[in-house]
């Protein structure tokens, strides 16, 4: 191929107000497809991803309630950062996580997820009614003529909350 593009990056109800329980690893809170354009294969470089709390009487602090955050293509893990290297401004965490081997072909579509490690002794004054966003700004790419192009369609997000393993578990 020569000059390519994404066609459509678009929200996937598939996954849609996710409960990350205590000590849950890989849990989805946010899934998305991009479509790549019949100009060429498309290789996804990296993601810019921000969380924030949205709502909720405890922390506001990332680093309270998850460990890692993961990016997906289907159901091979392609990129991760430990939450301690996102960089914050007024509680919001954001962070570009590259990802390695995230090919789509042209004309083609692939299911992105966002998955969250969660801390195993979140505080119970933190898992009260805490409201979370995840926003994907931005994702950067490279096209077959070897273009590196970001892609910064209107910010898509997704919302998840923090909770008991029970709780997110339905355990009586």
């Amino acid at each position: 191929g020569g000059a390519g593009d994404i066609q459509q990056i678009e929200v996937l109800s598939s996954v849609s107000n996710a409960k990350v329980g205590e000590g849950q690893t890989d849990t989805k809170v946010f899934a998305y497809t991009v479509e790549a354009d019949n100009g060429s294969d498309i290789a996804i470089n990296s993601v810019k991803l921000n969380l924030q709390r949205t709502s909720g009487s405890g922390s506001a602090k990332l680093n309270h309630y998850a460990g890692k955050v993961s990016v997906w293509m289907g159901s091979t893990k392609v990129g991760s950062a430990d939450v301690s290297s996102f960089s914050e401004t007024s509680n919001v965490y954001s962070k570009s996580i590259t990802l390695s081997g995230a090919i789509i072909k042209a004309d083609k579509k692939e299911t992105f997820y966002v998955s969250v490690d969660s801390l195993v002794n979140i505080d119970s004054t933190d898992l009260t009614s805490n409201t979370w966003t995840v926003t994907l700004e931005s994702t950067r790419f490279t096209d077959a003529s070897g273009a590196i192009l970001t892609d910064t369609t209107a910010s898509i997000l997704k919302t998840f909350q923090f909770a008991s393993l029970a709780t997110a578990n339905d355990v009586e």
